[in-house]
């Protein structure tokens, strides 16, 4: 029977769930948005947490040997 690989968020890797799991805790969760709408300050923030998300997919991997 074949055990299928789970994230460090304990979610099948690149189940719908998985993903759900990492944009909720990267990129939605406490956006700053309370100094107005400074768009280079949000877009920075929203690149750095797009560059965690990524290193989290690829550790999750590296991990679990699938690459």
């Amino acid at each position: 029977m074949r055990k299928e690989a789970t994230g460090s968020h304990g979610q099948i890797i690149g189940s719908l769930s998985y993903f759900s799991q990492i944009n909720q805790s990267t990129f939605w969760s406490n956006l700053p948005h309370s100094e107005g709408y400074d768009y280079n300050r949000v877009l920075r923030e929203i690149a750095s947490r797009a560059d965690s998300a990524i290193s989290t997919v690829y550790d999750d991997l590296q991990k679990r040997r699938i690459l």
